[in-house]
């Protein structure tokens, strides 16, 4: 794939660089609500946090369901999978874990497989994060002092631009439930047990859209999902399919970036075929379907 920089005027990308700048406003929020506390933090948080026996994990992976799978780390510290068999865990944090997973799957699997790792309760106490958050999974609760909501969600790695800031929902463990904001989030004590849920933002208030424009059966924008991206195949369905003078060997994407916008030529044939990995649309992104000439 070919790719080159062409420079264009900022209005290109203005709302790719808000929708950045809302992200980096959330996480910093998050942060300084945690250092504002008087309480200490959590000691261990994800990045560091190693698994240990009576962990309980949940694993994904996003090209294959059935390869998925929940489970409590037990006396032998590890876990069967399914196609790899049993895996050690004891000591390994969770990026530690991802990675040796992918390195096993595509050793001789798959080719890129896509790998998350949540800690579901740990055999210490914790409190989980779940939702609109970069890294949702359980947070372990300080053995002396208390945790805010504020540091619990930054130990998780922020909200993410698809996150409701005024609409969490704290469910306590022994039973009743509480709304608030992330602007309170300084103020509320969660207790070991809890589970602190940030919602999406209504639909209604998420417009992530590409385009697709040329030897497509329906071209011009099409609607993405929160998580702000599609794989290249399903934007092509959305726009209607190819046509039937479509050229399925060369087509063109023009990203934009705050440098300018790159410019893409890739094969859709391979990637229908997996001779080439696949391409995932991202807002603003423009692919433009050749006409063939035979």
């Amino acid at each position: 794939m070919d790719s080159y920089i062409v420079d264009t005027s900022l209005t290109h990308y203005s709302s790719f660089m808000k929708r950045q700048l809302s992200a980096f406003l959330f996480i910093l929020l998050a942060s300084l609500f945690a250092q504002a506390e008087d309480a200490a933090p959590p000691e261990e948080g994800r990045e560091v946090y190693r698994l240990q026996r009576n962990d309980s994990i949940s694993v994904t992976m996003f090209q294959e369901a059935a390869v998925s799978r929940s489970g409590l780390i037990g006396k032998s510290g590890s876990i069967s999978f399914p196609l790899i068999g049993s895996v050690d865990l004891i000591g390994l944090t969770v990026p530690e874990l991802e990675q040796k997973l992918v390195e096993l799957y595509k050793k001789d699997y798959f080719v890129d497989p896509k790998i998350s790792v949540i800690i579901t309760s740990y055999a210490t106490k914790s409190v989980i994060v779940s939702g609109a958050v970069t890294r949702p999974g359980g947070v372990p609760y300080p053995d002396e002092g208390i945790i805010s909501l504020a540091q619990a969600i930054a130990a998780s790695g922020g909200i993410t631009e698809m996150g409701d800031t005024n609409r969490i929902t704290i469910v306590r463990k022994k039973g009743g439930s509480m709304v608030t904001t992330m602007n309170q989030a300084g103020e509320v004590e969660l207790l070991p047990g809890d589970t602190a849920l940030v919602h999406t933002l209504p639909i209604n208030q998420i417009n992530i859209t590409a385009t697709i424009v040329g030897e497509v059966n329906r071209g011009g924008e099409i609607q993405l999902p929160a998580s702000g991206k599609l794989d290249i195949l399903s934007a092509i369905a959305k726009a209607g399919g190819l046509s039937r003078m479509a050229n399925k060997k060369v087509a063109t994407l023009r990203r934009f970036t705050p440098e300018g916008y790159t410019v893409e030529e890739i094969n859709i044939k391979d990637i229908t075929s997996g001779k080439e990995d696949m391409l995932f649309i991202r807002e603003g992104d423009i692919l433009v379907i050749k006409e063939s000439r035979f």
